[in-house]
């Protein structure tokens, strides 16, 4: 997996899933999280959205640029499906 699909997924874990790290910890406690289908939604909604605005997008940017747009996106999506709930 290449930085910039690691930076995506980790921004939509810990935004929309209140999960700190996609790492195992080797603890039951940091390993399995109790997630509300909300939350659930609202992180397929951001990877979906992330993935068809960079299908559209068939152009060279730096990966600080796709960072920007990422976390503009994750943050747009989360906050709509929050206020649909």
């Amino acid at each position: 997996m290449d930085d910039l699909s690691k930076y995506i997924i980790e921004r939509i874990a810990k935004d929309s899933l209140n999960i700190e790290t996609l790492e195992t910890q080797k603890s039951d406690k940091k390993d399995f999280h109790s997630i509300a289908i909300w939350q659930i939604k609202a992180a397929l909604i951001e990877a979906y959205n992330a993935g068809k605005r960079f299908e559209k997008e068939n152009q060279v940017i730096s990966l600080a640029q796709m960072k920007c747009q990422i976390d503009e996106i994750i943050t747009n999506a989360y906050y709509s499906c929050i206020n649909n709930s």
